[in-house]
C-alpha cells in the first residue's frame, strides 16, 4: 500500500512538473513571438546611431578648421578690421563720481495680528 502510494506521488509530481515546464515554455514562446520585430529594429537603431556618431565627429572636426585661431585672424582682415597690436592707442582720464547720499536704512517691516 504504501509503494503505491509513493508511486501516485511521484507520478503527481512529475504530471506537475511536466505541466509547470510546458507552460514556461509556451510562456517564453509567446513572449519571443510578442517580440520578433524587436531584434530588427534595436539593428536598424544601432545603425542610424553609427552614422549620426560618424556625422557627429566630421562636424566637430569641421568647427574645430574653422574656428581656428588662424582662421579667425584670415577672416577678420579680410572685413578690414585691425589688429589690437596695430590699434592706434590713447588713454583717457575718468571724471570722479558725484557723491551721492547713501540710501536711507530700510525700517523693519512691523507687522500687528489681532486674535479674534
Amino acid at each position: 500500500m504504501n509503494t503505491s502510494w509513493d508511486q501516485n506521488l511521484w507520478r503527481a509530481r512529475a504530471l506537475r512538473y511536466t505541466l509547470i515546464y510546458l507552460l514556461l515554455g509556451g510562456v517564453l514562446v509567446g513572449l519571443r513571438f510578442q517580440t520578433r520585430t524587436l531584434r530588427p529594429e534595436l539593428l536598424e537603431v544601432r545603425g542610424q546611431l553609427t552614422m549620426l556618431t560618424q556625422q557627429k565627429q566630421a562636424l566637430q572636426l569641421e568647427i574645430q578648421a574653422r574656428t581656428s585661431s588662424a582662421r579667425v585672424r584670415e577672416w577678420a582682415l579680410a572685413n578690414e578690421m585691425v589688429p589690437f597690436s596695430r590699434a592706434r592707442k590713447s588713454s583717457a582720464q575718468f571724471e570722479p563720481l558725484p557723491d551721492v547720499a547713501p540710501p536711507a536704512p530700510h525700517r523693519p517691516l512691523e507687522v500687528q495680528t489681532r486674535w479674534k
